[in-house]
């Protein structure tokens, strides 16, 4: 990555930092979990921490899905240009008789 891509927003910075995020969100759902744990019931802690690490899982996914979307368009979109420009050069120029 250059770092002329930062300014312009040719990169995006997002999908690099969502496995970190994805990490310390983890990391608090389980200090929450025991937390609930200390104050409350075991069972609530255990529930706080499975439900956590879920939502968290989901997310991250769907932020990536979003990422991967437009990844994927742009791929297709300079497919679909360099197929055009491919086909525009290769046509044979037509009599007009």
């Amino acid at each position: 990555m250059k770092f002329r891509d930062i300014f312009f927003f040719d990169t995006f910075l997002v999908p690099k930092v969502i496995s970190v995020l994805y990490w310390l969100s983890l990391a608090l759902a389980i200090l929450a979990g025991i937390g609930v744990m200390a104050n409350q019931s075991f069972l609530a802690g255990l529930f706080t921490i499975l439900a956590g690490i879920v939502g968290a899982r989901i997310t991250c996914e769907l932020w990536i899905i979003f990422f991967k979307i437009n990844e994927n368009l742009t791929a297709i979109r300079q497919q679909g240009e360099a197929n055009n420009h491919a086909t525009t050069q290769q046509t044979p120029p037509t009599s007009p008789f």
